[in-house]
C-alpha cells in the first residue's frame, strides 16, 4: 500500500491502532498472502507437468525456477508473520526492562514497597508484597526513584498476576499512570536519554558470528556480560548523618552466586549500613558492609556497583553518608558473601 502511494499520491493511508482487531490489517497483508500461495504452489504444479511430459521447461530451469520461487514465499511468508506478531501488541508505547525502586500507598493508608522492572512514560508493571485486598482499578499515590530523585505520580492498577493457590495475593500489578508535566519530561528524558537499561541488563549491539563461532581464539566475539540475566530486587540503605536519618534506594541482585548492589550515588564503604530489601514476602533488615566493584560496562552511568562483605543482624543505624563521587577500584576477590535474596 505504501509503495503503491508513490503512483497514486492522493491514497490514502492511516495506521491502525494498537489493540485494533488483525481483520484491521488484513486487507494490507492480501498481496503478501497471494504471493505465497502463487509461489509456493507454483513448485509442485511444475514438477508434475515435468513427470507428466507437459511441459518443455529443462531440469535446471526447473531447479532455478524452484529456488527462486521459494525465495519470494518464505519472504511473503515472513512478512505476514512478523505483522501478525505485531499486531498482538495491545500496548501503544514502548515497554524498557530497567529495575527502579518504587514505592506506592493505597488508599487505606497501606505502602507498598518493590521494583518496577517494565516501564513507559504512562504504564509500568510492579514487583512486591502486595496484599491480597488489592484490587483492579484501585487508584495509588506512589512514587518511581529515578537516578535524579524521586518521581512523584498516581496511578491506577490495569491487571493483576495473582499467585496460585495464595488466596488471591498477587505477585505483581499493571498499572497505568499519570503525573505532572515536567515530571513527565523527566521521565521521558531518563527513558530515552539514558543509558540504564544497556548498563544493567548487559545489553550489547554485538552478536557472534560463524567466525568468531569456529574460530574464537582469532576473531573476538562479544564477551559475556557479567550483570546480564540477572534479577534485581529494589532495596534501601539507611544510615545517620549528625543524628538525622539517611535513606537511599537501591538495587540487590537475586539468585544465586554473590550479592551485588546498584546505587545512584556513592555509598561508604568502611562503615555498617542498614539494608532491606522488599520482595514478595516480608525480609529482614541486615547490615552490611560494601566493597567497591568496577562496574562492567563502557558507557558513562550514573550507578556504583558493589558487594556485600558482611552481614549482621539490623540494629539502630550508626552512620554517615558518603557525598563525593567513587571511582570504583578493580574487583577483589569477595572474602565473605551474603544472600539476601
Amino acid at each position: 500500500w505504501a509503495t503503491l502511494a508513490w503512483v497514486a499520491p492522493k491514497m490514502k493511508f492511516r495506521v491502525t491502532s494498537k489493540g485494533a482487531s488483525s481483520r484491521a490489517a488484513a486487507r494490507f497483508m492480501a498481496p503478501q498472502w497471494v504471493v505465497m500461495a502463487l509461489n509456493f504452489t507454483a513448485i509442485p504444479v511444475a514438477v508434475a507437468l515435468l513427470l507428466l511430459g507437459m511441459s518443455s521447461l529443462p531440469v535446471d530451469g526447473l531447479v532455478a525456477n524452484s529456488v527462486w520461487a521459494l525465495i519470494n514465499g518464505l519472504l511473503a511468508l515472513a512478512v505476514i508473520s512478523f505483522t501478525a506478531v505485531t499486531q498482538g501488541h495491545t500496548r501503544s508505547r514502548y515497554r524498557f526492562k530497567v529495575p527502579l525502586a518504587a514505592e506506592f500507598r493505597m488508599a487505606s493508608g497501606l505502602p507498598l514497597r518493590g521494583t518496577v522492572d517494565d516501564l513507559s512514560d504512562t504504564g509500568l508493571r510492579f514487583y512486591g508484597e502486595l496484599p491480597a485486598s488489592l484490587a483492579v482499578g484501585e487508584r495509588l499515590q506512589g512514587q518511581l526513584e529515578l537516578p535524579d530523585g524521586a518521581l512523584p505520580l498516581v496511578a491506577e492498577v490495569r491487571s493483576l498476576v495473582v499467585l496460585p493457590d495464595s488466596d488471591g495475593a498477587a505477585r505483581a500489578m499493571g498499572c497505568s499512570f499519570s503525573t505532572g508535566t515536567e515530571d513527565r519530561h523527566r521521565l521521558e528524558s531518563f527513558l530515552f536519554g539514558s543509558d540504564l537499561q544497556w548498563a544493567v541488563n548487559g545489553y550489547t549491539d554485538q552478536v557472534h558470528t560463524p567466525m568468531s563461532r569456529v574460530l574464537g581464539a582469532v576473531v573476538p566475539g562479544p564477551t559475556p556480560h557479567p550483570l546480564a540475566r540477572l534479577r534485581w530486587n529494589a532495596a534501601r540503605l539507611r544510615s545517620t548523618n549528625a543524628g538525622a536519618a539517611v535513606s537511599e534506594p537501591a538495587l540487590v541482585s537475586a539468585g544465586d552466586g554473590e550479592t551485588l548492589l546498584i546505587s545512584y550515588r556513592a555509598l561508604p564503604m568502611k562503615q555498617e549500613l542498614e539494608l532491606e530489601v522488599y520482595r514478595r514476602t516480608p525480609q529482614a533488615s541486615r547490615r552490611v558492609r560494601l566493597q567497591a566493584a568496577e562496574l562492567p560496562c563502557g558507557r558513562d552511568a550514573s550507578l556504583y556497583l558493589y558487594r556485600m562483605t558482611s552481614s549482621l543482624p539490623a540494629a539502630a543505624p550508626v552512620l554517615t553518608r558518603a557525598p563525593a563521587r567513587l571511582n570504583a577500584p578493580a574487583v577483589a576477590p569477595m572474602p565473605e558473601s551474603v544472600d539476601l535474596v
